[in-house]
């Protein structure tokens, strides 16, 4: 007998991933595969853990990411958070968790956004740097619909409400914290994405002769367009300014442990300041009725 022999048919779910979800149930249930097709209460706990990760997955636009994986290997099976014998009492290890391992399976994929043959996708005119394709462009549609504030605050209502329909109210209630995670995570992808464009720019731009401030220049310039508006919107245009700030300041000394270091700052500071300080209240804004 087989995983899939378990899974349940007119799922929206993929088949890999009713297949996560049904291993998952019986792993941390410690169930058999012959008791999940014999046992009506294990297949039912199974239906309910597909039901739920269903309408998580409805809540993002595309999952090309691997963000539903993220999400199951930090909840597990839902059973006992949604018959509350399970409740989030550490609410910022339980968003620290979920905003790790976003970032864990999101981050290796910015590398495919930088030019394999950087060299040619840049010009020099004297001491400036041109970009001649619009990699920030190609990133900036990826992180918006990979991820969104919406889907999060489905998440968390569906959670913290022990439901897996939330009502608009409900998500709404959620929406500031759902906002501050996902403003953490676009800041840690672009900081990864600025990291490896930086290092490998720093060849480049010997080769073409230019200075660290005309790089940093023309990657600000780049990235201005594509990227800024999506930060105002979330209302982290001051933290989108001290990325690029600190980007600069790396790539202007041409120092990779520098870049490295001014980038970690940055992205400690939106984390540490701009989520985990003010989570506790933002999860807490609304009453559990």
């Amino acid at each position: 007998m087989k995983l899939a022999e378990i899974a349940l048919p007119n799922q929206k779910l993929t088949r890999e991933e009713q297949l996560q979800v049904v291993s998952m149930v019986l792993e941390t249930s410690n169930y058999t595969i012959s008791e999940a097709k014999s046992n009506q209460s294990v297949r039912e706990e199974i239906k309910l853990n597909l039901e739920f990760y269903t309408e998580v997955k409805k809540g993002f636009i595309n999952e090309a990411g691997g963000v539903l994986g993220s999400i199951l290997s930090v909840l597990g099976n839902i059973k006992d958070f949604l018959t509350g014998a399970k409740v989030v009492k550490d609410v910022i290890g339980f968003i620290r968790g979920i905003l790790d391992k976003i970032a864990e399976k999101l981050t290796p994929l910015v590398d495919k956004y930088i030019p394999a043959n950087l060299q040619n996708a840049v010009k020099a005119t004297g001491q400036a740097i041109v970009f001649e394709i619009d990699m920030f462009k190609d990133l900036a549609q990826w992180l918006y619909k990979t991820l969104s504030p919406a889907g999060l605050a489905k998440l968390f209502a569906m959670i913290r409400y022990k439901t897996f329909r939330p009502s608009e109210e409900q998500k709404k209630c959620m929406l500031a914290a759902a906002t501050a995670v996902y403003r953490a995570v676009l800041i840690g992808l672009l900081i990864a994405f600025l990291f490896k464009l930086g290092t490998a720019l720093f060849a480049v731009a010997a080769v073409k002769g230019a200075t660290g401030a005309a790089v940093a220049g023309g990657i600000q310039k780049a990235g201005f367009v594509s990227l800024k508006p999506l930060f105002v919107k979330l209302g982290g245009g001051s933290a989108y300014k001290g990325v690029f700030s600190a980007f600069s300041a790396g790539v202007k000394a041409k120092d990779a442990k520098k870049l490295q270091a001014q980038l970690n700052t940055v992205k400690k500071d939106e984390t540490e300041g701009g989520v985990f300080s003010k989570i506790n209240a933002f999860w807490n804004e609304c009453p559990v009725s």
